[in-house]
């Protein structure tokens, strides 16, 4: 498993740039975990779908700004790439029970594969270890070895990232 970190200040630059110009570095944590040193590669911009193809995409909630850009992109992306898009939020962190639900929702629904922004850490995984689908951690961290891949951010990372910004700005 993989986990992948995008700076948000180089997500910022990313939308600066034209559409053409999207490859861009990634970090890799080949460990699965966000913490010591990940491998930075360069990935190309993702191309249409050659076959059709749902993906299920279950958030804790869409009540701030964080979750519905999340969803935004994650809606124009598949768009763009001519992806069916399949959205549930569970109604809060508190949701777990929901969260759980949706999981066997998005089977039923047909979904190739999951992407789960989780309520909890801990608390999705036996709904996790039952689900026949691909799935991939979206932003909230889950225990390694439960998912394909994770895409998300390191916390630390991010904090220094602005603090070490504004400390050159403002010594």
């Amino acid at each position: 498993m993989r986990s992948v970190y995008l700076s948000p200040l180089l997500l910022m630059w990313l939308l600066t740039l034209p559409r053409a110009a999207l490859a861009f570095a990634v970090d890799i944590w080949p460990g699965g975990e966000f913490s010591g040193q990940p491998v930075r590669q360069q990935w190309p911009e993702p191309a249409a779908a050659t076959k059709p193809l749902t993906l299920c995409a279950l958030y804790p909630h869409l009540r701030d700004a964080y979750w519905l850009s999340v969803n935004q992109g994650m809606v124009d992306e598949a768009k763009r790439l001519g992806v069916k898009l399949q959205i549930h939020e569970a109604g809060g962190y508190g949701s777990l029970a929901e969260q759980r639900q949706q999981l066997q929702r998005c089977v039923q629904e047909g979904s190739d594969a999951i992407l789960l922004g989780a309520v909890s850490y801990q608390g999705l995984r036996e709904a996790i270890k039952v689900t026949p689908l691909p799935l991939f951690g979206l932003v909230n961290d889950l225990p390694s070895g439960l998912v394909q891949a994770k895409v998300g951010v390191s916390w630390y990372q991010m904090g220094w990232q602005i603090g070490h910004w504004l400390a050159q700005r403002h010594p």
